[in-house]
């Protein structure tokens, strides 16, 4: 289902169009919710897409609060898929932040790029880690698109550390990998 629609306020000038896609579906022989698409495309922004499967997610405990905990425990992500497709807005936030410092869109670039080694090491996986440093230094410097896939299938939901940045310190687990470009 996709409903445009206007936000903002007029009178200051801010006015944008939004555009929401949901699909999915649910199978009751093997407790797997699958999102087929969520999508959110705004003008001028960009649009953001984003897919999953997850199993083990009994339909009864999705309407139970109660059961919220269970099924945090039980729950599987089987595959992710996130992907963001610029429209300008990366270009605006980084101009805007070179503006505001008295520098280059490259330099705010650099700063950034140059602090992940430090904001990453908390994943524990250098591989990974120089995989997602990559990635975004790419987009940064050419901003057109990102995408982050990942297929887990024996990591539970919830781990001391994110599902994302413990399956990737996991040897056996298959790594999320995560790419830039058109």
């Amino acid at each position: 289902m996709t409903r445009p629609s206007s936000g903002g306020t007029p009178a200051a000038g801010h006015c944008f169009s939004l555009s929401i896609a949901l699909d999915g579906g649910y199978e009751h022989t093997t407790d797997t919710l699958t999102l087929r698409t969520l999508t959110i495309d705004t003008a001028d922004v960009g649009k953001l897409a984003i897919d999953g499967k997850f199993s083990g997610v009994p339909l009864s405990k999705l309407t139970d609060g109660n059961a919220t905990q269970d099924l945090a425990s039980k729950g599987k992500l089987e595959s992710f898929h996130l992907r963001f497709d610029n429209s300008g807005i990366v270009e605006k936030v980084l101009d805007m932040q070179a503006q505001q410092s008295g520098v280059k869109r490259a330099d705010i670039v650099t700063q950034f790029t140059g602090a992940l080694p430090l904001l990453l090491n908390v994943v524990g996986n250098q591989a990974f880690q120089d995989k997602i440093a990559t990635a975004v230094t790419a987009f940064l410097n050419d901003p057109k698109s990102i995408t982050l896939s990942a297929a887990m299938v024996a990591i539970r939901f919830m781990n001391p550390t994110p599902t994302l940045i413990h399956s990737a310190a996991l040897p056996d687990a298959p790594a999320p990998f995560i790419t830039s470009g058109a």
